[in-house]
């Protein structure tokens, strides 16, 4: 009896002890397996930012004509318009004039209200409106009145439209360009040959001699050549011929 018993309680004592050998081996892990990877965020796409409505809207318009009532010389004024007419019914519109520093904006006209947000409709630039339900077929125009303040040659541009007003202005007088100006060469080399034949004919050159090339013959003095067949030590020259010298006893 005592010995079954005791062996009882030595194969619960075995069995306890390999089992928590294999807890132990499996809470450790095995040397040679890598550790997990971390799972990597994966960012979302870019998506492309949406333009605003009063920009996409610019697609529904395909009538945009600018011109303007005169040339204004300098100190006149003159009117800019602006039309356009959308293919369809558009809730609102950004269109603005750009004008040059060479003229200052007086005041600012058009259709429908010309502020949104925060910005101004008139600035010392440009003049901006903000057109709201606009109707597909219908004739807007937007208008600013300029005045001349500079002399020079001028370009008046609106948003979206490729047409461009060209504008020469004088003093007392001004025209308008059907194209764009020329620009001033950039490069002091490139000369208008006109304008250089006209300063080069401006130009007196007064040739000069070198100092030490004298080309002058100097004068000769007769005396000093003796014609042949005398006897040079009994003539001598008197001014005027050769003179035999005559013997002094």
């Amino acid at each position: 009896m005592k010995r079954s018993t005791l062996l009882i309680l030595s194969a619960v004592l075995i069995a306890t002890v390999v089992s928590g050998c294999v807890q132990d081996a499996s809470e450790i892990g095995t040397p040679d397996a890598a550790p997990p990877a971390p799972t990597s965020e994966v960012a979302p796409p870019s998506t492309p930012v949406p333009a605003p409505p009063m920009i996409a809207n610019w697609k529904y318009v395909s009538y945009r004509n600018l011109s303007i009532s005169n040339a204004p010389a300098l100190n006149q004024t003159a009117r800019i318009t602006y039309s356009i007419i959308p293919d369809r019914d558009i809730e609102i519109l950004l269109t603005y004039l750009s004008i040059p520093d060479g003229f200052e904006l007086m005041d600012v006209e058009g259709t429908g209200p010309r502020t949104w947000g925060n910005t101004t409709y008139l600035d010392t630039i440009d003049a901006k409106w903000f057109p709201t339900n606009l109707s597909k077929d219908k004739t807007y125009q937007f208008s600013a009145i300029i005045k001349a303040v500079k002399t020079g040659n001028w370009t008046i541009q609106a948003y979206r439209c490729k047409k461009d007003i060209y504008i020469s202005v004088s003093e007392d007088s001004a025209y308008i360009s059907d194209k764009p100006f020329p620009k001033p060469p950039s490069i002091a080399g490139e000369w208008n040959m006109s304008e250089f034949e006209k300063m080069r004919a401006n130009i007196t050159i007064t040739p000069s001699k070198p100092s030490k090339y004298n080309l002058t013959p100097s004068p000769l003095d007769i005396s000093e050549i003796k014609p042949p067949n005398l006897d040079w030590n009994n003539h001598y020259w008197n001014g005027t011929a050769w003179v035999e010298r005559k013997n002094q006893s």
